[in-house]
């Protein structure tokens, strides 16, 4: 029995699914893309893979990141790390799993089990993270080393991988949240509302909605973003809106925003009526 790197070179079915290990982290992958063209962006890499039975091997060199285009501070940012593993071993994988880039940057990166790779075949893995920024400006979202399991023939092997080159990385810039305003801020049914803010984003168009507190929106006018992120609409509450509280919804773009509005009761015209009939009696020579 000899050793490698100090470690104790397993012979015959262990050394197969040792070198099966290894060879599921190769992949030569294509671009993987999700989400939205505009949020995945794939960025070549080098990288090396090994296991206690064998020596290093080259691992993925393409990574797809997918993250939102537009964040703010304090949104729930979902992360996606997409690259492919091929099964190039000679025999079926029963499973991958145990994803960690516990490294990554600006949040820990993981994935569970894959499931089974047969031989020539490839899958892609996606891991994933949630990161919530709390500060504007710009922001790499950034690999790290990874590790996980390959599953064969009853046995479990650790696979180490590392970034041979510089880890991948992408830009984000974390911008300051839409403000809405709302002008008046209670009206009545029948009357108009105007809506304005900062910090848009710039060339959008979208609409001004209406939603009860059961969250049910409609749709009662229509708002837009200047160049420069101004934002400039109206919507038309309907005349047979109960009194109440209510939120005017304004979306544009990736922006959505709402503020709070006090629907007032609809005056009582009947009164009025009364206290015209009551002054026109008053006048001279009226009719008794």
């Amino acid at each position: 029995m000899t050793s490698h790197n100090g470690v104790p070179q397993p012979p015959g079915r262990r050394r197969l699914i040792a070198r099966a290990a290894a060879t599921a982290a190769l992949a030569l992958a294509s671009p993987v893309l999700a989400a939205t063209a505009a949020s995945a962006e794939t960025v070549p890499a080098t990288t090396s893979c090994s296991n206690p039975f064998t020596g290093a091997q080259p691992g993925p060199s393409s990574f797809t990141f997918t993250v939102p285009a537009t964040i703010h501070p304090g949104d729930t940012v979902p992360i996606q790390l997409s690259f492919a593993v091929a099964n190039n071993s000679g025999f079926d994988i029963t499973d991958i799993n145990s994803f960690a880039m516990p490294d990554a940057l600006p949040v820990a990166l993981s994935a569970g089990s894959q499931g089974a790779v047969p031989n020539g075949g490839s899958t892609t893995v996606t891991l994933t993270g949630t990161w919530s920024p709390t500060a504007t400006g710009p922001q790499a979202i950034t690999a790290a080393g990874w590790t996980f399991n390959t599953v064969a023939l009853g046995l479990t092997i650790p696979v180490t991988c590392t970034f041979t080159s510089a880890a991948p990385s992408v830009t984000r810039t974390v911008t300051p949240r839409p403000t809405l305003t709302l002008a008046p801020a209670a009206t009545r049914p029948g009357r108009s509302v105007h809506v304005s803010g900062m910090n848009w984003t710039p060339s959008t168009s979208g609409s001004v909605s209406l939603c009860d507190s059961a969250g049910t929106c409609t749709v009662i006018g229509a708002a837009r973003a200047s160049a420069a992120g101004r934002l400039c609409g109206a919507g038309w509450v309907p005349a047979s809106t109960a009194a109440g509280s209510y939120d005017i919804q304004v979306a544009l773009g990736p922006d959505t925003e709402t503020a709070p509005l006090v629907v007032l009761s609809a005056p009582a015209r009947h009164h009025r009526h009364h206290r015209h009939h009551r002054r026109w009696r008053s006048l001279p020579n009226a009719p008794r």
